[in-house]
């Protein structure tokens, strides 16, 4: 109790004492749409999340103190909090559908987690038998996103039960988890890198900044879409516009044991058959895209869009600087679901929007290996009849590494857009 009491009065202290101000951000879209119909914001520094409309207004409010962090999204609230016995975690899910409710403590450990099918509606759990300490709560509808932080003052413990209390069948109503002036409320310390991810219909923008005073993000909606029909969020780093998720684009699909220098082969991580309708189904493809050796590599990327040269992913990398791996890492990690990378994910801040992932490699040896450790793609450099140049990110680092590789081998793609 001792020293839970000392941590809750340190934290306290860091949260009064921590300069912040209030930021008002507003979104707005131009290119192939003039409407912004959700955003997706991440607080990259400290994991925290929420959807809110294109029209809200997003406050960003200074995280001033610990009783406050029920707040982080309104529309995940947890009551009271902090809790001595039980407390109540209040969502609305979207649609009816699998959902994922984890609490894990300070150091990333799930301690607690629900995986059931939910109806439509606001959805009411409630959690006791929580030690002191601070716990993270994240719940995954499939469509949304929200984390929030619960504290516990617990001066006696026993099992911790997470236990479904009740659906509120409907829409959500606009006085419950939503101000009506559209107003979104998140915790803020001054300093800390966002990303914003906006979509309108098929497109979306992704763009990360650390705010400094009110202003208003327009996402330019710009046309990225595979063979397939399938679209991607984009995103600019310096004069360069990424595809800011691996390429899924999957016209056929071969087992490990087949590959080629010359003939183009397609593979989605750990699966061994030949059917695209099977390999599309699987959490490996959705997650991670499409492993592709080289010679596919050429032909795959969308139209407008080029497979990037080997020069390409250098000025990327020295644009970002001598950190540029950690810049470009997506900050999802073990126990994170996939996609993420395992621990350490060493530097990672996704500063730059790119969200790498990592999808391992189809190897010489017939093998899916490192998928969650080491991220590898194609440039379009070739070096002999054998071998063309690859990039790198690895879990362990916040270098990059560009290197020769075997064109049999499967790697991820991420396509450049022309000009």
């Amino acid at each position: 109790m001792k020293k839970f009491t000392l941590l809750f009065a340190a934290l306290v202290f860091v949260f009064a004492n921590g300069k912040s101000q209030n930021y008002l951000i507003n979104f707005t879209g131009s290119g192939l749409s003039s409407t912004v119909e959700t955003v997706l914001v991440v607080n990259l520094s400290s994991g925290d999340s929420l959807f809110i409309n294109g029209n809200d207004t997003l406050h960003l409010i200074p995280n001033v103190g610990i009783q406050s962090v029920d707040k982080i999204s309104q529309r995940l609230s947890i009551n009271p909090n902090p809790t001595s016995q039980s407390a109540k975690i209040e969502f609305y899910n979207a649609r009816y559908g699998c959902v994922t409710l984890e609490v894990s403590d300070i150091a990333g450990k799930v301690i607690l987690m629900s995986h059931q099918l939910l109806s439509q509606g606001i959805q009411t759990f409630q959690i006791s038998g929580l030690k002191a300490g601070i716990f993270i709560v994240k719940v995954n509808t499939g469509d949304n996103i929200y984390t929030a932080r619960l504290v516990s003052n617990a001066t006696q413990f026993s099992v911790p039960v997470l236990k479904h209390e009740n659906t509120i069948v409907g829409k959500i109503p606009a006085d419950n988890l939503k101000s009506d002036d559209n107003i979104i409320q998140m915790l803020y310390f001054d300093g800390e890198w966002l990303l914003f991810k906006g979509s309108s219909g098929n497109h979306a923008r992704v763009t990360t900044l650390i705010p400094t005073q009110h202003e208003t993000i327009d996402f330019e909606f710009i046309g990225c879409v595979d063979a397939d029909g399938k679209n991607y969020p984009v995103v600019s780093v310096g004069e360069q516009t990424w595809m800011a998720e691996n390429l899924a684009y999957l016209p056929e699909v071969s087992p490990p044991s087949q590959g080629s220098y010359d003939e183009p082969y397609y593979y989605v991580s750990d699966y061994y058959g030949s059917s695209v309708s099977i390999a599309k189904t699987t959490a490996n493809f959705q997650n991670y895209g499409v492993l592709y050796n080289w010679t596919a590599s050429l032909t795959c990327c969308p139209a407008g869009w080029h497979l990037p040269l080997e020069s390409d992913w250098i000025y990327l990398t020295n644009y970002l600087g001598s950190t540029a791996g950690g810049k470009m890492k997506s900050i999802r990690t073990e126990p994170d679901t996939h996609p993420r990378w395992v621990s350490p994910n060493e530097g990672a801040v996704n500063e730059s929007g790119f969200s790498a992932i990592p999808g391992g490699l189809r190897s010489l040896n017939y093998s899916f290996p490192d998928r969650g450790k080491y991220g590898y793609w194609w440039s379009s450099s070739e070096l002999s009849q054998g071998y063309a140049r690859k990039f790198g990110l690895l879990y362990y680092s916040v270098r990059t590494t560009m290197l020769s590789e075997n064109k049999q081998v499967g790697f991820s793609i991420r396509c450049l857009r022309d000009n």
